[in-house]
């Protein structure tokens, strides 16, 4: 009769010495280029299977999706953090948790998946897209339900620097507390002198002056509130 299939219970120590390649290698290729043809797609997939298995290259809405183990996840995957010289701009986010991702490409571009019960194994796979734009509309932010469509249209990142000036003004305008003071200026210039120090004493740890000398402790927390952009802008 035909065999049993087999589980992972059933698998010996035999198996696991048979895994050529340990490591297993996931990522997304973004912003792929209209040109990209499958030839080149295939050539690429033939590289990865020259040092590894398991080899995934699926391309989908702009960008690929690669799947590859490896013993040498480094030929596979470059992690390059550069600032200075230049690079194609984009605004691709990809956001971890415990309990899920959500995955963001240029404007339009929305994924996400997540647990929504303990076990459910919603993380291990993105919501279709009706599921997504209900998830995306239930936790959007409140400045951009109510200005969101104005600040595409004005641009700036995305429409992020117009919500930026929206609501400082709107605080001005309407005798609010900024919602960045000039106790976090401070704080967030002091990164660059206080990282030399540390690096100049051998990496070692450097605290943090503590510009508001305890106001800190006092200082009521920052919410995310409604504005009421129906009033004109003087």
């Amino acid at each position: 009769g035909k065999e049993a299939e087999r589980t992972e219970a059933d698998l010996t120590l035999q198996d696991v010495n048979e895994i050529k390649f340990g490591y297993c290698t996931e990522f997304f290729i973004i912003d792929l280029e209209p040109s990209v043809t499958e030839a080149e797609l295939g050539a690429f997939r033939d590289k990865l299977m020259k040092i590894g298995d398991s080899v995934v290259v699926v391309a989908d809405e702009g960008m690929v999706k690669v799947h590859v183990h490896s013993n040498q996840p480094g030929k596979v995957l470059q992690l390059v953090h550069n600032v200075c010289t230049p690079t194609p701009y984009d605004r691709g986010n990809k956001y971890l948790g415990t309990k899920g991702t959500i995955l963001g490409i240029k404007d339009d571009t929305y994924r996400v998946g997540f647990e929504e019960k303990i076990g459910d194994n919603g993380a291990h796979h993105y919501f279709d897209a009706a599921k997504a734009a209900e998830v995306r509309e239930t936790y959007m932010h409140p400045f951009w339900k109510v200005a969101g469509e104005v600040a595409k249209k004005v641009g700036g990142h995305g429409g992020m620097d117009f919500i930026m000036d929206l609501r400082w003004v709107y605080c001005l305008q309407n005798g609010l507390p900024m919602d960045t003071d000039v106790y976090d200026l401070a704080t967030y210039s002091s990164v660059v002198e206080l990282s030399e120090r540390s690096v100049n004493s051998g990496s070692r740890p450097v605290e943090f002056p503590d510009y508001t000398r305890g106001g800190w402790k006092t200082a009521k927390p920052f919410i995310v509130d409604e504005m009421d952009v129906s009033l004109p802008i003087a």
